[in-house]
C-alpha cells in the first residue's frame, strides 16, 4: 500500500441476512529511517543512513548548547546523507542525533538516538529511547519457549514466586497444627480439673476416652459376675477301695461274694 489515506470497506450479510458495511481508515507512514555511525572529522560531520525512497529526512543534531536541523533529501535506492559544519567547529561534548522521513506530507516515527562523545576518547555510542514493555498476554504456546529464553529475569521471577508460596504455605500449616494441639492440651486440663473438684463421674472422661475411644465395660462386668471356685471332688480308685473299705468289701479274698446286711443311706454332696 502507499504512503497516505486509505478507506477498507466490508460488505457482508448478518444473521438476518441483512447486508452490512463497515468502513475502516488506514494511514500508511513512511518507514522510520536507519542512522548509520557518523564520521567526525575536525571541522565538521557527517552522518548517512537509508530512508524510504525518494522521502525527505528531516534530522536534528544536538550538543551542549548547540543545536542544529536540517531536511535532506534520499535517493531513489533510499540512501541519504548529511553534512554538518559548525562555524566554530566540532567542539568537544555529547551529541545526539535523531531524524524522521517525510513523504506526500506524513511523517514516520523517529529514528534511535544516536548519542557520541566528541573528545579525547571519542566513542560513539547507539541508545535506544524506546520503552522496554512486558505483559503475560502475550506469551503464546508458540513463543513461550522463547520469551523464557530471552527474559532470564522472568525465570528469576517465576521461581522466587514459587518459593514464596511453598514458604507461605508451611508457615499457615504449622499456625493450623499449633492451634489444633494448643486445643486438645485445653481440653485435657479442663477435664483433669473437673475430676478433681469433684463432679460425678459420669462427666469425667479418661485420655483413652478422649482420643482413641470409649473403654470396654465388658472385663468389669466379668470381675463383677466371676463365681467362686467349685469344691473339687475326690476320685477313689480300685486300690484305695479296698485298702480303706475292706471291712465292707461284700467279697472274700476269693471273690465269692458274702451275704451281709448292709445299711446304705444317702447324704448331700456337702456331707
Amino acid at each position: 500500500m502507499s504512503i497516505g489515506r486509505h478507506q477498507i470497506k466490508f460488505r457482508f450479510f448478518d444473521n438476518t441476512d441483512t447486508i452490512k458495511i463497515l468502513e475502516y481508515e488506514l494511514i500508511v507512514i513512511p518507514r522510520t529511517p536507519i542512522v548509520n555511525i557518523p564520521d567526525i572529522g575536525e571541522t565538521k560531520i557527517s552522518i548517512s543512513g537509508t530512508a524510504l525512497a525518494n522521502s525527505e529526512v528531516i534530522f536534528t543534531l544536538t550538543a551542549n548548547a548547540y543545536n542544529y536541523s536540517e531536511i535532506v533529501l534520499a535517493d531513489e535506492e533510499g540512501d541519504w546523507k548529511a553534512e554538518i559544519t559548525p562555524e566554530e567547529g566540532v567542539s568537544e561534548g555529547i551529541y545526539s542525533f535523531t531524524a524522521y522521513s517525510r513523504k506526500y506530507g506524513f511523517a514516520s516515527n523517529l529514528s534511535e538516538t544516536v548519542t557520541f562523545n566528541v573528545g579525547d576518547s571519542q566513542k560513539v555510542d547507539t541508545k535506544d529511547d524506546s520503552d522496554i514493555i512486558f505483559s503475560f498476554s502475550k506469551i503464546t504456546k508458540d513463543n513461550v519457549i522463547n520469551t523464557f529464553k530471552t527474559n532470564t529475569d522472568l525465570i528469576l521471577l517465576v521461581l522466587a514466586g514459587f518459593l514464596l508460596g511453598v514458604l507461605l504455605t508451611n508457615i499457615f500449616r504449622s499456625l493450623i497444627d499449633g492451634n489444633k494441639t494448643e486445643r486438645k492440651i485445653k481440653e485435657v486440663e479442663t477435664l483433669i480439673s473437673k475430676k478433681d473438684s469433684g463432679n460425678n463421674e459420669r462427666d469425667t472422661k479418661t485420655l483413652r476416652e478422649l482420643f482413641g475411644g470409649e473403654e470396654k465395660k465388658e472385663e468389669q462386668k466379668e470381675n463383677t459376675n466371676e463365681k467362686t471356685p467349685t469344691k473339687k471332688e475326690s476320685i477313689i480308685n480300685k486300690d484305695v477301695f479296698l485298702r480303706e473299705y475292706k471291712n465292707i468289701d461284700p467279697d472274700n479274698d476269693n471273690g465269692k461274694e458274702i451275704r451281709r446286711k448292709i445299711k446304705v443311706s444317702l447324704t448331700s454332696k456337702e456331707e
